[in-house]
């Protein structure tokens, strides 16, 4: 056995340690059993069916069977998003990923939801689902915590749909390593004026392009800021950065 699949095996029975103990997981819990656990909870039957058609086929054993579908029951007992975990599940069995790599995989984005709502109950009240899953994929994705430590401290009683695209502008721009004081720069103008709107979590793109033309993150948060203090929108910013942009119902504007 080589090295990185050691590595493999010892990263998912540790993952198995955190999450079967809390969870009444258990080694020997046959794929039968966990997928009348997971069927009880409320998980669809979709992903269930697909795993089990490759046990009954023997394609795969039936305690892998039981470990690629436990991170979905778990999610569901633990009131976690399950479609996410459905959505990557489906997609390494469609590309013929080994089963243990995409059991590493759903046990990170289960451990990164796990941490959202750990964050997020230190300054929240009430934890939504939509936050949690914007959280979760956000530091599934290599999102800094402190970033979103940072935002849910400061920002938590602003409103539920405000603060919701807040942090998914806080998600989106960090999965591309932008600015974090930039970001914050324009979350307090976007606050400040009450022009944070949802089309805000699309800057990512305006961003993405700007950057193509060498333009700074300092240049496109000052300019977002600015447009946000406005009441501007995003095609605004794409103009005030010098070219133009395709706005959200497919029509463009220029400078």
């Amino acid at each position: 056995m080589n090295k990185l699949c050691r590595l493999v095996i010892l990263s998912v029975c540790l993952s198995w340690v955190v999450f079967g103990v809390q969870s009444g997981w258990a080694a020997g819990d046959t794929f039968a059993q966990i997928r009348a656990r997971a069927l009880e909870c409320g998980v669809p039957s979709e992903s269930l069916d697909e795993v089990g058609a490759l046990v009954q086929a023997k394609a795969i054993p039936d305690k892998e069977g039981a470990m690629l579908v436990s991170p979905l029951c778990i999610a569901c007992e633990k009131e976690l998003p399950v479609g996410p975990l459905q959505e990557k599940l489906a997609e390494g069995l469609a590309k013929q990923v080994a089963p243990l790599r995409i059991v590493q995989a759903l046990n990170d984005k289960l451990k990164a939801y796990v941490n959202a709502r750990f964050l997020l109950k230190r300054h929240m009240q009430s934890v939504s689902p939509e936050i949690l899953g914007i959280v979760g994929e956000g530091l599934a994705r290599s999102v800094p915590q402190q970033d979103f430590e940072a935002y849910a401290a400061e920002y938590h009683s602003q409103p539920s749909g405000l603060f919701l695209t807040g942090a998914e502008m806080v998600s989106l721009l960090g999965q591309i390593g932008f600015d974090a004081d930039q970001t914050r720069a324009m979350l307090e103008a976007g606050f400040a004026s009450g022009g944070l709107t949802p089309q805000w979590r699309y800057l990512v793109r305006v961003v993405l392009v700007a950057r193509q033309r060498g333009v700074s993150d300092d240049a496109i948060g000052e300019a977002a800021a600015a447009v946000l203090s406005e009441n501007g929108t995003v095609n605004d910013v794409s103009a005030r950065l010098g070219f133009t942009s395709r706005s959200l119902t497919g029509r463009s504007k220029s400078q």
